[in-house]
């Protein structure tokens, strides 16, 4: 189970993720920059994991860090509607392809983005991935062990993963339209229905 919260100030967008169940509990912070969407990935060490478990209990929730996972997949960094700059798509994801075969794995269907702030030696990361329940995990490392959080620096200039920040841009965008209410009203409603078409 896990709960969001969205704040804007100073033209950054911040998500925090709060997530528990019976053994592990979790805190991600996904901060942007709305003027030059960089952005940051946090997972605070006062978490029981670093290994973060989004499932589908949250169906939105997990429906946005999956489409995120699925451009990958395909290759559609960038997308039709988004963009119009006279070039075509197709050309664009071609170009960016080099970048992108860095961060994905094809074989285990996963992506792995090393902090842009450091060199690879030393870079703290995130690493994404499906499990067997086509839950998304999300499991964070870092060189640093004693550090209170574990920031991962995506940035949208000059990227070891090329244009690839785009799918967390989208991520943003998704997680902006979730409110915490509509799983609560979906039960509501469905209660609802069940009890009138109950037998007389």
């Amino acid at each position: 189970m896990y709960t969001l919260t969205k704040i804007i100030e100073e033209g950054v967008q911040t998500f925090t993720l709060d997530g528990y169940d019976d053994m592990d509990n979790f805190r991600l912070h996904i901060r942007r920059n709305l003027y030059n969407n960089d952005m940051f990935f946090c997972c605070e060490r006062f978490s029981t994991t670093t290994c973060l478990v989004i499932d589908q209990e949250n169906y939105p929730i997990y429906q946005a860090f999956r489409n995120v996972m699925e451009d990958m997949m395909s290759g559609e960094i960038f997308k039709e509607g988004v963009i119009d700059i006279g070039v075509s798509i197709e050309s664009l994801n071609k170009h960016n392809k080099p970048a992108l075969d860095r961060l994905y794995d094809p074989r285990a269907r996963s992506i792995t983005w090393l902090t842009d702030d450091e060199v690879e030696e030393r870079a703290a990361r995130f690493k994404m991935s499906f499990d067997n329940e086509e839950n998304i995990n999300i499991e964070f490392s870092d060189y640093f062990p004693i550090s209170e959080q574990i920031n991962v620096y995506l940035s949208s200039e000059g990227s070891r993963y090329g244009d690839c920040f785009l799918a967390f841009v989208r991520l943003f965008d998704d997680l902006a339209q979730y409110n915490n209410d509509d799983l609560q009203i979906d039960s509501n409603e469905n209660t609802n229905r069940l009890i009138k078409d109950l037998p007389k």
